[in-house]
């Protein structure tokens, strides 16, 4: 007999009659009784052990023996069920157990069924599957994923060692020859050690004769739904620490199975570089880590692990990872036992709008609770704010995944599906949306925040094998854009300005304006259907005198498209439109000029539509340096009158980053005209629009723009009501990008692989 742990049994049909008092004196404390096998078998005297056992005050459990060649792991875990499978958080009820080793009826036929190898005759993916879907359907009926009872010679030999089984508690068979405290090797890739030891088949108990790896408290702990004492699957201890290295990228942290920690660094792109390892052995002695931000507010992020007993340690981050320096501070320990209640405790930055990150932990009855940060390292107060969690196997936080700036829950179902809940700002979750199905193929889901640079909450998910796919986040909307359409053939190239325009000939139809390089302006109307129509010269030689025109919309206040050109000596120019391209009108009058000498400062200009919500057109101007310039339109343009107030600076040097400055119009559906940016890498940059005239925080939405050397705003070119964009290629085709509006989304692109540990 074992000398560590606390002393039990198992016992099925096969022992028909049990003295409890006996068991009891002899110092056992829990048993298991065999409540069904397949689903053709009840064990006749089960209510007689299962009740007997608690009435001389074990704890006490029932297993189902697997037949998984017979029916589906689904089947067989609601037969469990049916027939005394049950869990309930009482304190003394044990959670499920799924029996799963050799074939007792090996190479038998009975009634006509073919009972097959030792592994059933089915492969170890078959074998693996079912077990999933056993424990699936467990956890969704009971709140509970099974204890796998198994023998580990089997277990390898049929199922292949297969990793991601670390959250099922193990009750591994092992008969020593000779009493031993060692019950020898479990299947490591998903288990370091195990929750129970069937040590004996022929005493000192009745039936089998089993230790619990632990004390008393922690068997009452497992009983009451929380989690077991022995660490999680090590395979799957991936972390998302934010910046650990003080780059201003989003990294990773993994712990390997031998209690290493190992560092890997964000790229900013969604990728991830080679691993550094930043801790020797002895990571394993926590069941938990976690990134906290900067939870003692010195401005680093840091670290929290619990211990398997228990207690909560903190590790202070010092934002730098190098040969001699491994970015986190010696352990402190800030929370005594107690926090082993808890199945799982998340780092979830500030969530309840105090500006401190904060730490959220379930109990395995589903409750939420919060502890409020302290910026000293230490958790604060403690409030329940929700209640039901039980029904996911895994939560996890979300950096502001739906772009409402305040950060957010997800919870993934045993069934695959995926669902966000938006945060209030006070810690008070909204209802649960569903944005995924599928997601059951991963071990773990990870929250990463910004990891790809584009001012959106991404996250990152491991499977089996260890692979990681990350998942750009797009704050719950659509990218702003359709796919491109090309909608005009090669030839477009010989125009060195492409000007789109709102209705320039009275129509209701966006059109086009173009230049070609002898000075001629061309204008091609609208169809309606996101293409234009035959060109037709509307300008004779001269126009090559002026180094840019914008569109600038209704700038003059009289209802009608204008357009504006810079000379080559910096003046500005406004040839306010007509509304009507015809045999005697070309589309607007004699030019009158806006702007004297000094506006070649600009290295862009931009008309931004009504940019700061006065009902007036406004336009913008880059300088050399980088800043960013707002002029007002007046909406008023006479002989005292040039249709524009002083010059506000709106930005500060950087935007020289960009290549193409655009006025799209309003391209989130907010309601206010927006502004988007083009770098040389060809990335495109949304920056909302605040109705201030100064731009909001930006988001990329594109990577795929290189290919374009002239891009234009194109007003409501598909006349429904959202503005698109037109594009030229090298080639000289021309593209349309029919505008979205960003409708709603799951809020993710599809995943790409960042990195394999």
């Amino acid at each position: 007999m074992p000398t560590f742990g606390i002393q039990g049994l198992d016992v099925s049909g096969h022992q028909p009659s049990v003295d409890w008092q006996q068991q009891w004196n002899m110092g056992a404390r829990f048993a298991y009784v065999k409540a069904t096998e397949g689903n053709y078998y009840k064990n006749p005297s089960y209510s007689s052990q299962y009740q007997g056992s608690r009435n001389i005050g074990m704890i006490r459990g029932a297993y189902h023996f697997a037949i998984p060649n017979w029916s589906s792991g689904a089947d067989q875990a609601r037969y469990f069920v049916q027939n005394g499978g049950g869990w309930t958080a009482d304190g003394y009820t044990m959670p499920p157990v799924l029996d799963f080793e050799f074939n007792p009826y090996e190479g038998r036929t009975i009634n006509g069924f073919y009972f097959g190898n030792t592994c059933y005759n089915m492969s170890p993916a078959q074998l693996t599957s079912w077990v999933r879907d056993f424990g699936n359907t467990m956890q969704a009926l009971t709140g509970r994923l099974p204890v796998i009872y198994t023998n580990t010679s089997w277990w390898n030999q049929c199922l292949g060692n297969p990793a991601g089984f670390g959250d099922y508690p193990l009750w591994v068979a092992a008969y020593p020859s000779s009493p031993t405290n060692n019950a020898g090797p479990v299947p490591t890739a998903s288990w370091s050690t195990y929750s129970m030891w069937q040590y004996s088949s022929t005493g000192p108990f009745a039936g089998d004769s089993n230790v619990w790896n632990g004390d008393y408290s922690q068997l009452k702990t497992f009983a009451t739904g929380f989690a077991p004492p022995a660490p999680t699957d090590r395979t799957r201890k991936l972390v998302s620490p934010g910046d650990f290295d003080g780059d201003g990228k989003a990294d990773l942290i993994k712990r390997e199975r031998d209690g290493t920690l190992w560092f890997y660094a964000g790229d900013g792109t969604g990728k991830f570089g080679s691993g550094r390892k930043i801790g020797d052995f002895g990571w394993d002695a926590f069941d938990r880590i976690l990134g906290i931000g900067d939870f003692n507010g010195d401005g680093k992020n840091d670290l929290l692990a619990r211990k398997i007993e228990g207690s909560l340690w903190f590790y202070a981050g010092t934002g730098a990872v190098s040969a001699t320096s491994t970015g986190y501070a010696r352990g402190v320990k800030v929370g005594d036992f107690g926090w082993e209640a808890f199945d799982s405790i998340l780092g979830v930055g500030d969530f309840d709008g105090d500006l401190k990150p904060d730490l959220l932990t379930r109990l395995g009855n589903g409750d939420l609770h919060l502890y409020s940060g302290t910026a000293t390292g230490k958790p604060g107060q403690v409030r329940k704010i929700d209640f039901g969690w039980q029904v996911f196997n895994q939560i996890f936080p979300l950096r502001d995944f739906d772009g409402d700036g305040t950060n957010d829950l997800a919870g993934r179902k045993p069934d695959g599906t995926l669902w966000l809940y938006s945060n209030s700002g006070s810690a008070v979750l909204k209802n649960g949306r569903q944005i995924g199905t599928g997601w059951d193929i991963y071990d773990s889901l990870i929250g990463t925040g910004d990891a790809n640079g584009d001012s959106m909450a991404d996250f990152v998910a491991n499977d089996p094998a260890g692979a990681v796919y990350f998942y750009a986040g797009t704050a719950m909307k659509d990218l702003g854009y359709e796919a491109p359409r090309k909608i005009g053939n090669f030839g477009w190239e010989v125009f060195d300005a492409l000007v789109g325009t709102q209705d320039f000939n009275g129509d209701a139809v966006a059109d086009l304006l173009a230049r070609k390089p002898d000075g001629t302006l061309w204008f091609y109307p609208g169809t309606g259907t996101g293409a234009y129509g035959a060109g037709r010269r509307v300008g004779e030689f001269g126009w090559e005198t002026f180094n840019a025109l914008i569109g600038v919309g209704d700038f003059s206040g009289d209802g009608k498209p204008d357009l504006i050109a810079r000379g080559k000596d910096g003046t500005l120019w406004l040839y306010t439109g007509t509304g009507s391209v015809n045999s005697t009108s070309n589309g607007y009058s004699a030019p009158i000029r806006i702007g004297n000498f000094g506006w070649n400062v600009f290295t862009a200009l931009t008309g931004v539509g009504d940019y700061n919500g006065d009902g007036k057109n406004d336009i913008l101007g880059r300088m050399g340096d980088g800043s960013l310039w707002f002029y007002a339109g007046t909406g008023r343009v006479d002989a005292s009158n040039t249709g524009y107030r002083g010059a506000v600076r709106v930005g500060e040097f950087g935007w020289e980053i960009f290549d193409r400055i655009i006025g799209p119009g309003d391209v989130n559906g907010d309601g206010r005209a927006d502004l988007l940016a083009r770098k040389p890498d060809g990335t495109m940059w949304l920056y909302p629009g605040t109705g201030s005239g100064y731009p909001g925080s930006s988001r990329r939405i594109s990577t795929e723009w290189m290919a374009f050397d002239a891009i234009t705003a194109a007003s409501n070119l598909t006349a429904d009501a959202i503005p698109d964009l037109v594009a030229r290629r090298n080639d000289g085709s021309l593209w349309i990008f029919p505008g979205t509006g960003m409708r709603p989304t799951e809020g993710y692109l599809g995943r790409s692989f960042a990195v394999s540990f």
